[in-house]
């Protein structure tokens, strides 16, 4: 059973990251963000052994609904993410945001059935944050340490942003297999 992870992203400015961003500069006044860029992240487990044939399922899916995107003001990419130009001394992170309990899943995949006519086993939605953060006088296992305490899961009104934990897991995710080899 194959399974295909869509990443869709505004294709003009996203404003929950451009207000998150300036959250996280103005407000917590945490200075190494360069970037912020977020992405949302559908996986389909759908029926088969085709890896091909599944895209075209998914792509059966988004052209019939508008259920995980809406193409007028988003584009995708399957399986993996164009690799970001950085500056010298800014390391790249992604952070992966997923619900804690069920969304009413499920009742997603029915309805994509009943529009689209494709069967899923499974649809699992998350956000992905690509952040660009300054190392200057850092590793890059401090940073991602920083990173984590300061930015990631919310603790207080100055810590976190990113993910509540009371609703959410933010997991790291490891950037050359997202960025493949583009």
């Amino acid at each position: 059973m194959p399974s295909v992870k869509l990443f869709s992203f505004t294709k003009n400015i996203d404003l929950h990251a451009v207000s998150a961003s300036e959250a996280i500069t103005s407000f917590m006044r945490y200075e190494r963000l360069v970037r912020l860029r977020r992405f949302k992240l559908a996986e389909f487990d759908v029926d088969g052994d085709d890896l091909e044939a599944a895209e075209k399922q998914v792509e059966s899916i988004l052209s019939r609904t508008l259920d995980i995107l809406n193409p007028n003001n988003e584009g995708y990419r399957f399986h993996t993410l164009v690799r970001p130009k950085t500056a010298q001394n800014v390391e790249v992170f992604l952070v992966y945001v997923s619900p804690l309990f069920s969304t009413g899943e499920e009742r997603h995949v029915e309805r994509i059935k009943q529009k689209s006519g494709v069967t899923l086993r499974s649809l699992k939605k998350g956000i992905v944050w690509e952040l660009h953060v300054k190392s200057v006088g850092k590793t890059r296992e401090e940073l991602q340490d920083d990173v984590a305490r300061v930015l990631v899961a919310t603790t207080s009104r100055e810590k976190g942003m990113l993910c509540n934990p009371l609703f959410e897991e933010a997991v790291f995710l490891d950037t050359q297999s997202v960025y493949g080899n583009n």
